[in-house]
């Protein structure tokens, strides 16, 4: 081969040696974004709330059962203005009630999501008590999840805390 077919070589080459160098820095890149997508994903906080004492102690059969107290409302799912959750993220939930009513009044209760009741317990008793029901739901982001009073004695009284 003479000189000029060699030094036609190299830089042919060379030429495609950029395009492939191109094409890896390229893949590292998206590489790059996809690790930083992975790491943010892993430090996001689930969501989690922590109320108490409900703002109406006589509710009515259908009424969603507002709290007052928030001790913890991380990813601020929680309205306390209206007593219902709002999944900011899809995932597995889980739901905790604990409710007291006075003696001779009767409760039936419920954790519901988005109109379906997924959790229910009931209250009727001669002595103070309290009852507590649990559910492990599967919610989509932006499904409603609240407590619903969905039958009571038009004298029952929730107990504070």
């Amino acid at each position: 081969e003479s000189n000029l077919e060699l030094r036609d070589k190299i830089e042919n080459n060379i030429g495609n040696y950029r395009i492939e160098l191109e094409d890896i820095k390229v893949e590292i890149e998206k590489q790059r974004e996809d690790l930083v997508a992975v790491k943010e994903k892993q430090f996001v906080r689930p969501p989690a709330f922590n109320v108490h004492s409900p703002t109406n102690h006589i509710p009515a059969n259908n009424e969603v059962i507002v709290y007052k107290v928030q001790l913890l409302n991380e990813g601020e799912g929680y309205d306390i203005t209206t007593g219902v959750f709002t999944a900011p993220t899809a995932g597995l939930y889980m739901f905790t009630v604990h409710m007291c009513i006075y003696s001779g009044k009767y409760m039936y209760y419920g954790i519901v999501v988005e109109e379906n009741t997924v959790a229910a317990s009931t209250q009727n008793t001669d002595n103070n008590s309290c009852s507590s029901v649990n559910a492990v739901v599967r919610v989509n982001k932006g499904e409603r999840v609240y407590v619903k009073c969905t039958v009571g004695s038009l004298i029952q009284r929730i107990v504070n805390d």
